[in-house]
């Protein structure tokens, strides 16, 4: 009967099993947020900053802010310095005067400029224009003399056939009275044809001349 009871003791002292815990899931790694070189230049977010300062360090120091920090209550104010406003009317009149006066004489400037390059550039055109005219009634006065001498020469030639002319008429009538008729009308012919010639070639010369003396005087002319 003392057996069983030392199985049951034995049994009852055994420990039992215990269940296994369930594994964690793992959470992702957070990235690790890059330091701005500002504060790697500055030195304030490095741990070592309480020690003496590298060279390099030193050498870039003037990147860091050289103000000293600003108050908490002003740390909301806009960073751009507000430009100093008129407090008055009377500023502003005397603001947009200013700028008027500014602009007034700007405009008096640019006027005088352009005033003074266009009396210029008309007291060139107006010389050349002079120059040109100039040259013109030189050109008219000398085709005036080459005409006048021209007529004259015709003139002296038309003369020349008239007292022709009065002889040849002399000569045939005394011819005729001699009976030599015959002979006084071929040379009479022979005359006129000459004369006719002659007259035709000063005529055509002339005109030559003149078309020449047209055309210089437009080419020359503006």
């Amino acid at each position: 009967m003392g057996r069983p009871r030392a199985t049951t003791t034995a049994a009852s002292s055994k420990p039992k099993p215990k269940p296994k815990p369930k594994p964690k899931p793992r959470s992702r790694a957070k990235p690790r947020a890059t330091p701005s070189p500002v504060s790697l230049l500055s030195g304030i977010s490095s741990p070592y900053a309480c020690r003496t300062p590298s060279p390099a360090a030193a050498d870039l120091s003037f990147l860091s802010p050289s103000s000293p920090p600003a108050e908490p209550g002003t740390r909301n104010s806009s960073p751009l310095a507000a430009p100093t406003t008129m407090s008055t009317i009377g500023d502003l009149r005397s603001l947009a005067a200013s700028h008027l006066d500014s602009l007034k004489r700007r405009l008096d400037a640019l006027h005088g400029d352009y005033v003074r390059d266009l009396e210029a550039s008309h007291s060139r055109i107006s010389k050349r224009v002079k120059m040109e005219s100039h040259g013109c009634l030189q050109l008219a006065e000398e085709v005036d003399k080459e005409q006048q001498k021209i007529a004259d020469k015709i003139a002296e030639r038309a003369e020349l056939v008239k007292t022709s002319y009065k002889k040849f008429v002399a000569e045939v009538q005394a011819s005729t009275s001699r009976g030599t008729f015959a002979h006084g009308k071929k040379y009479f012919s022979v005359f006129l044809s000459g004369s006719t010639s002659m007259c035709s070639f000063l005529s055509s010369t002339c005109c030559v001349i003149t078309l020449l003396v047209a055309a210089s005087v437009q080419g020359d002319c503006p």
